[in-house]
C-alpha cells in the first residue's frame, strides 16, 4: 500500500495496529472499497 500511495504523492503516518485492524476488516469483507478509500482520505 505504501508504494501505491507514494506513487500518487501521498505520505501518511499511521498507527500500525490500526492499519492491521483495518486490513483485516477489509479482508473479511466488513469494509468495501468505498469504506477503505474513506479511511485513507481521513489519514491524508
Amino acid at each position: 500500500m505504501d508504494i501505491c500511495l507514494d506513487l500518487n504523492g501521498l505520505q501518511i503516518s499511521w498507527d500500525t495496529e490500526a492499519v492491521g485492524q483495518t486490513i483485516i476488516r477489509a479482508a473479511q469483507g466488513q469494509m468495501d472499497e468505498a469504506d477503505l478509500a474513506h479511511w485513507l482520505r481521513q489519514l491524508s
